[in-house]
């Protein structure tokens, strides 16, 4: 059995202030759950294990939904956010599809796509924190 995990938090704006890092570092560890999820679902499929493969993919499917709702598009970012959304929905229809017809290939394209923009995020957080610490030392000086 699938052990049970939340993917969600329910925090009030006025008792916890989230920076930039923290942001990052969140995102990432969503898009690692969401792979792994979608990794051990294709094991259960390959082991016969389908209730286990139907949670891992249900996670995995909230997850993909979770990231569409956080987006916050700023000043001439709503058609990359628009773009994000689209993809995270064509992702989710694909885990629904791999889920339904035992899609052993449409979880694997669902993964392919997480794995991308997990890449491209790692980079874009990894890039905000070497200017986060190049801005820290021009300070000190």
């Amino acid at each position: 059995m699938v052990e049970k995990e939340s993917t969600s938090a329910v925090v009030t704006m006025g008792n916890l202030a989230w920076g930039q890092q923290e942001k990052s570092d969140l995102l990432l560890k969503l898009y690692e759950k969401s792979i792994d999820c979608m990794n051990k679902a294709v094991d259960s499929i390959q082991q016969g294990a389908m209730v286990e493969k139907g949670e891992y993919l249900v996670r995995a499917q909230d997850i993909v939904l979770l990231l569409g709702d956080v987006l916050e598009p700023k000043e001439g970012s709503q058609e990359l956010a628009s773009n994000l959304r689209r993809l995270y929905m064509y992702v989710y229809k694909l885990l629904i599809r791999g889920n339904s017809m035992l899609d052993v290939e449409a979880i694997e394209e669902a993964r392919k796509h997480m794995v991308r923009l997990y890449s491209a995020w790692k980079h874009i957080a990894l890039v905000q924190r070497e200017d986060d610490e190049l801005v820290k030392r021009v300070r000190c000086y």
